[in-house]
């Protein structure tokens, strides 16, 4: 799949004008895998991972927040390697695409135009109208995290506003039991803004501060 990623892309343009159904995990379990192998700084993969990913914001975007739930377990890897960006392959313009809520045209190496929505900031906005949850905050922990690996102030701010919408006035939902990963990104924003977004967290001494990252 990697050899002819155009035909996946043309499936998931096809995908965005669809509503979810059983077929749409399974393109997007393979899109994940595509993702993860187009994750690298060869131009012609790292243009196709980009083409992926707005593809996917738009779906995104289409979406319910019980279906986002859903998008999100059928990626759990490659999408998620992208938002992070660990390795910085991709210019700060083109992760600001990937992660903020800015929507920008930008031309392919197809030579055609296609419009960039962000899926970190599209799937937050989603996922605030989900009913909170011990169980469904472990299921969205890994994603939640992808947004504070390479930092970008608008991913920050979506957490937040995400945050402050679902799970911080929940006292129903104990912060002992939140995910290592989860209490990271209350940390790094606490650390950044010293506001009651991070009270009464608390993480281990071997745990290193985001703030440095910025």
């Amino acid at each position: 799949m990697k050899d002819e990623p155009k035909v996946l892309l043309s499936l998931l343009s096809q995908l965005v004008s669809d509503p979810w159904t059983a077929t749409t995990r399974r393109l997007l379990t393979v899109t994940d895998d595509l993702l993860e192998l187009l994750y690298s700084r060869d131009v012609d993969s790292n243009a196709h991972g980009l083409e992926c990913l707005h593809l996917v914001g738009r779906l995104f975007a289409q979406s319910s927040g019980s279906d986002m739930t859903e998008l999100i377990l059928a990626m759990p890897h490659g999408l998620c390697k992208w938002i992070a960006d660990e390795d910085s392959i991709l210019t700060r313009d083109e992760h600001q695409e990937v992660v903020s809520w800015i929507e920008s045209v930008r031309k392919s190496t197809s030579s055609f135009f296609i419009q960039a929505t962000s899926v970190y900031s599209t799937a937050l906005e989603k996922l605030s109208i989900v009913e909170p949850s011990i169980d469904h905050l472990r299921i969205l922990a890994d994603f939640l995290q992808s947004g504070f690996v390479r930092i970008q102030a608008d991913a920050m701010l979506a957490f937040q506003k995400f945050w402050r919408a679902t799970y911080h006035q929940r006292k129903d939902i104990f912060k002992k039991n939140y995910p290592v990963a989860i209490k990271t990104c209350l940390k790094a924003w606490g650390d950044v803004c010293d506001d009651s977004l991070a009270d009464d967290i608390s993480l281990g001494p071997e745990s290193q501060s985001l703030v440095s990252f910025f």
